[in-house]
């Protein structure tokens, strides 16, 4: 087994990331995903440059995780420690989900907590 096999594994790391609060998922699209990119905080030492990963995105109020592959392309040690994924592919059902759901959302942030209320009661 060569160097770059240890580093790298054959499968990428599935990571799932569970958002509490939409208009928390909401900054995050507007800053990094719909950019192509994410920063996920963590103590990085078993992860390495080139690493992919398979997000799976969990909103609340929708059922199925979003699918979206990246690959690492930054190691940060501090302030805060993390790691930076390029997002390299996100599966069609997933991005016209994300799309649909940012579209539906887009509204000023004071209004968002009564459309959000508006949403999850019509799903009871």
């Amino acid at each position: 087994m060569d160097d770059k096999t240890k580093k790298y594994p054959k499968r990428p790391v599935e990571l799932r990331v569970a958002y509490r609060k939409l208009d928390t998922f909401l900054s995050d699209y507007r800053k990094k995903i719909s950019k192509g990119w994410t920063f996920i905080e963590t103590d990085h030492n078993h992860i390495y440059l080139g690493t992919k990963f398979i997000l799976r995105l969990s909103l609340p109020g929708i059922p199925i995780p979003m699918k979206i592959r990246g690959e690492v392309t930054l190691l940060q040690k501090y302030n805060p420690p993390g790691i930076g994924i390029r997002l390299s592919h996100v599966n069609e059902r997933s991005r016209m989900m994300l799309e649909s759901l940012v579209e539906k959302l887009n509204i000023p942030r004071n209004s968002l907590s009564k459309k959000l209320f508006a949403l999850k009661r019509r799903r009871r």
